[in-house]
């Protein structure tokens, strides 16, 4: 996928590809600091959605954490020196009931993104990685979640 990025502003930017539809094209904007020990806040929203997607940033002892949550949906994506991928939620973090978790989520889907860059990813790279490969995560009876 030929990803197009498009810098409106340092704090908004959106990135699409050739052949969009409504889950290929998205903006990402970050949220003023809401007094949390999280580093940086972002919204993900896909094209002509409602739903908005929060990503919250944490570092912890050199690792990035990306926590992706929707009002049905959590998953974080890891940055580290091993690289950068998908993993599932811990339940201690989860905000989502497990048993809608476990419908919503791709299995599948988060073992083949467990590694999606050999290398750690900068912010920036990481929001990208994100929204492009956040719907893959999705199992299909539920991608309107995302919409």
């Amino acid at each position: 996928m030929a990803l197009v990025i498009s810098l409106f502003s340092s704090t908004t930017f959106a990135i699409g590809n050739e052949n969009s539809n409504d889950l290929n094209d998205f903006k990402i904007t970050a949220v003023e600091n809401m007094g949390t020990s999280h580093t940086d806040v972002w919204n993900l929203e896909y094209s002509n959605s409602a739903n908005s997607i929060k990503i919250v940033k944490s570092v912890e002892k050199g690792v990035t954490q990306y926590i992706v949550r929707g009002k049905f949906l959590e998953v974080r994506y890891v940055s580290s020196k091993k690289g950068f991928g998908a993993r599932l939620i811990k339940n201690s973090e989860a905000h989502v009931p497990s048993a809608i978790r476990d419908n919503v989520i791709n299995l599948d889907a988060v073992k083949q993104q467990r590694i999606i860059s050999s290398e750690p990813v900068n912010d920036q790279t990481a929001l990208s990685l994100i929204a492009a490969y956040l719907p893959e995560l999705v199992n299909n009876n539920y991608k309107h979640i995302l919409q």
